[in-house]
């Protein structure tokens, strides 16, 4: 019966310890027996700081963006400036070639007239205040000209010259009292500085390079002082025109007239009276007595 008992008891500590083995094994959780964030939390809580870190050095990818278009401006900038200055030139360059528009009858004056005045010329000059009386007579050839004064009855005979030497290079005049047989004359070697621009007018010369620079325009042939001339009109600003009696033989003007409205309206006249070719150099320079 003890025995029995014994039997039973042990069978029922048997029993016992293999159920609260099964019971300790149920309660303590396994490995495998966690959540997959529970697995993962540990590694997530490493590796987060990690992918932070490359955002920061990829943080210059902006500068990759805008570096590539930077260059590629310059392109729109240099592509308009070329055209720019190759069309201004070309403009500005078109007005000055006047003798490229010029008339040709017109164009053949002008080279005959620059031809002619190297041989040197003379003339009788005249204004609208004194366009009947022909006064001083001018002498040129090239810088160098000699003008003959008009005597006027009342002068100081200590101080009195007729004729004036200029150089247009120099920008110079000086005076002398060259005519030995008059009484006016106290000594034909005595020189008088005088003001070069008390003794400048505007030169045939000067009104032909001015026709070179305008579109001058050929208007016919007329009889100036027993010559044939050649008539040659331009604009001139203000509204006035310009008619230039050009001698048909030599080019150089003989006659200028500056008119308003009409041919009636003259503002400014000019003559170049008795022209005359081919003047030396002995005329144009004072010759000591």
């Amino acid at each position: 019966m003890f025995t029995k008992l014994s039997v039973y008891v042990r069978s029922l500590i048997l029993v016992a310890v293999i159920l609260l083995g099964v019971l300790l094994t149920a309660c303590v959780p396994s490995e495998s027996d966690y959540p997959p964030e529970n697995k993962i939390q540990v590694i997530p809580d490493q590796t987060p700081p990690a992918a932070p870190s490359q955002p920061v050095p990829s943080a210059p990818a902006p500068t990759d963006s805008p570096a590539v278009p930077v260059p590629a401006a310059p392109e729109p900038v240099s592509a308009p400036t070329p055209p720019l200055p190759t069309a201004n030139p070309t403009s500005t360059q078109a007005q000055p070639t006047a003798p490229a528009q010029m008339d040709p009858k017109v164009k053949d004056l002008v080279e005959r007239a620059k031809k002619k005045a190297n041989l040197g010329y003379s003339f009788y000059f005249t204004t609208t205040d004194n366009w009947e009386l022909w006064r001083d007579k001018y002498f040129i050839k090239g810088d160098e000209t000699k003008i003959k004064l008009y005597q006027v009855n009342l002068y100081d005979k200590k101080n009195y010259f007729n004729t004036v030497y200029m150089n247009s290079r120099e920008k110079s005049a000086v005076g002398y009292c060259e005519d030995p047989s008059s009484t006016r004359c106290v000594d034909p070697n005595r020189e008088f500085k005088l003001a070069y621009d008390d003794f400048t007018i505007k030169m045939p010369m000067d009104w032909i390079n001015e026709i070179e620079t305008t579109k001058a325009v050929w208007i016919g042939s007329e009889q100036v002082d027993e010559r044939l001339s050649h008539v040659v009109e331009y604009p001139k600003l203000g509204g006035l025109r310009v008619r230039v009696w050009v001698d048909s033989f030599s080019g150089i003007p003989v006659q200028v007239v500056v008119y308003g409205e009409d041919l009636e309206d003259i503002r400014e006249r000019y003559g170049f009276r008795d022209l005359t070719v081919s003047v030396s150099s002995t005329q144009v320079r004072h010759q000591p007595i």
